[in-house]
C-alpha cells in the first residue's frame, strides 16, 4: 500500500482535475464525490482494492449485480415473446438513449394497439405467474453460478441465496417490479441503458457517463420514467423529505441528462430489498418533487462538477458514511 499524505496538496488535486477531464467521470463516482472528496480520491489515484472484510459483507455490489442482469434478461424475453425484436438487439446493453427514441418508433409502442399488446402480456394469470417465477428462478440461479466461478470467495453465501431465490418468492416479486397500473400505464423499454453527455468545465468539455437499470415509457408519448433496483434497503424512507438531499443523487442526475437529451421525465422509482427478501419497498419521487429538492433546478451534476473543480477536498462530518466506507481502515481523514 502506498504511503498516505497527511494532506492533499494543491498539485494533487490539480493532478486528479486533469484526469478527470481526460478519462471523463461516471454518476456514480460524482455520487462517491458530492458524499466524500476524499473517497473519490482514493479511488481515482490511490487505487486500494477493498479490503476484504467490507467486500465480503452479506450485501456486496457483486450479488446486487447478478440479480441486475438476470432481471434484465427476464424483461427481454418478455419483448421479445411479443415482438420480434432480434435485428434490434432489445434490451442489449449497447442501448443508450441517443437510440431510445429511435427504438420506441421502431415499434410503434407510441401507437395505442401496439403499447397495449406489451402492456397486457404483463397481467399474468396464476398459471402464467408461476411459469414466469420459475423462469426468473432459473435466470437468477444461472448468474448466481457465473458469480461463484469468477469470484470464488462469494460462494459463503451460495446456500443462503438458494434459499432466498425461489418460486414462491418471486411469484411476490414480479407483480411489483411490473406494477401493472391502470391509472398511468407504462411499459420497460431499456434495460441497462447507457448515457452520455459532455459537461463544460473552465471551457473543456468533460464527458460524464451511466447506466440506468430500468426505463419505462408512458403510453402514448416519450414521457419516461427511470427505475434503479436496490439490493438493499432504501436510500430513504416515505415522510422524511428532509432527509432525502444528496441521497438520490443517481436518479436525480439521469432525470438531469435526460432532460438535456430531450426528453420528458416524470417519474423516478426506487425499488429495494430485493436481496433481503422482505417486503419489497418501493419508493416514486415525482419529478417535481426532484425540482423542489434541488432547489427549484436539476443541477446535481453542475453542482458536484463545480465542487469538483472550484474547491477543497474537505472530508464530510458523516461518521454514519465513513463506517461503511471500504477505505475506513486505510482513512486518517475521518471524523
Amino acid at each position: 500500500m502506498c504511503p498516505l499524505p497527511e494532506k492533499l496538496e494543491a498539485e494533487d488535486i490539480e493532478r486528479l482535475r486533469r484526469d478527470t477531464i481526460t478519462r471523463g467521470v461516471t454518476i456514480r463516482e460524482l455520487e462517491t464525490f458530492f458524499n466524500c472528496p476524499i473517497r473519490f480520491w482514493f479511488e481515482r489515484v490511490v487505487g486500494e482494492p477493498q479490503p476484504v472484510e467490507v467486500a465480503l459483507e452479506p450485501e456486496p455490489a457483486a450479488l446486487g449485480s447478478a440479480f441486475h442482469e438476470a432481471l434484465r434478461k427476464f424483461f427481454v424475453e418478455r419483448f421479445s415473446k411479443v415482438f420480434d425484436a432480434q435485428h434490434f438487439g432489445v434490451g442489449g446493453k449497447d442501448l443508450t438513449f441517443d437510440n431510445l427514441r429511435e427504438f420506441v418508433e421502431a415499434f410503434g409502442l407510441r401507437d395505442e394497439r401496439n403499447f397495449m399488446r406489451l402492456y397486457d402480456s404483463f397481467a399474468f394469470s396464476a398459471d402464467e405467474l408461476m411459469q414466469e417465477a420459475e423462469r426468473l428462478n432459473e435466470l437468477l440461479l444461472a448468474e448466481f453460478e457465473k458469480l461463484w466461478e469468477e469470484e470464488p470467495a462469494l460462494l459463503i453465501y451460495e446456500t443462503e441465496v438458494k434459499e432466498k431465490v425461489s418460486v414462491d418468492r418471486l411469484v411476490k416479486l414480479i407483480p411489483m417490479l411490473i406494477q401493472y397500473d391502470d391509472r398511468i400505464p407504462r411499459i420497460p423499454v431499456g434495460f441497462e441503458v447507457g448515457v452520455e453527455l459532455d459537461f463544460m468545465v473552465d471551457g473543456k468539455e468533460l464527458s460524464v457517463r451511466g447506466r440506468i437499470d430500468r426505463v419505462d415509457i408512458a403510453r402514448g408519448s416519450l414521457s419516461v420514467s427511470l427505475v434503479d433496483y436496490k439490493t438493499g434497503y432504501l436510500p430513504f424512507r416515505k415522510g422524511k423529505v428532509e432527509t432525502v438531499a444528496g441521497k438520490e443523487f443517481q436518479l436525480q442526475a439521469y432525470a438531469e441528462m435526460l432532460v438535456k437529451l430531450g426528453f420528458k421525465v416524470d417519474v423516478g422509482k426506487y425499488i429495494a430489498r430485493m436481496l433481503k427478501w422482505g417486503d419489497l419497498e418501493i419508493q416514486e419521487l415525482p419529478f417535481s418533487t426532484m425540482e423542489e429538492l434541488t432547489g427549484g433546478r436539476l443541477a446535481r451534476i453542475e453542482e458536484s462538477l463545480d465542487k469538483l473543480f472550484h474547491s477543497d477536498f474537505i472530508p464530510p462530518d458523516k461518521k454514519d458514511y465513513c463506517k461503511r466506507c471500504p477505505y475506513n481502515n486505510i482513512c486518517h481523514w475521518k471524523p
